[in-house]
């Protein structure tokens, strides 16, 4: 039974287009793929990449229990400090890579990019692929 092609066109053409959602690069949550700097141990400034985030329920937690973000927690407006970041810093083998506190974010991801980029450094999330140490 052939379709209705008019009938179809009027139910598409009522569907309101999306909102477009102005999105704050430096605004919790990061997007994983994000460069940061962040504080090291030992109080340096180091260069790196965000693979993963998560909403804790304690923001004294330093690591979350369940590893992904789900889209409630990225919607819900959470504090920033209930979010963790599982970061890999550019200098170091991943065996480094760890979870931190938006409290040691001392480069939101605007000025990271631009540090990175001073550096000839990849595209966030363009440099996974490679080999790692």
């Amino acid at each position: 039974m052939p379709r209705n092609k008019k009938k179809d066109e009027k139910a598409v053409a009522k569907k309101p287009p999306p909102p477009e959602k102005i999105e704050a690069p430096d605004a919790h949550p990061y997007k994983t793929g994000s460069w940061l700097v962040v504080k090291w141990k030992d109080a340096s400034e180091r260069l790196c990449t965000v693979i993963e985030r998560a909403c804790v329920d304690d923001p004294e937690q330093d690591a979350p229990s369940t590893v992904t973000a789900s889209r409630a927690d990225v919607e819900s407006g959470a504090d920033a400090s209930r979010w963790r970041y599982y970061v890999h810093y550019e200098d170091f083998n991943r065996r480094m890579d760890e979870w931190v506190k938006p409290d040691r974010v001392v480069g939101a991801p605007s000025a990271a990019a631009a540090v990175a980029e001073a550096e000839g450094r990849a595209k966030p999330g363009q440099d996974f692929n490679r080999r790692m140490d």
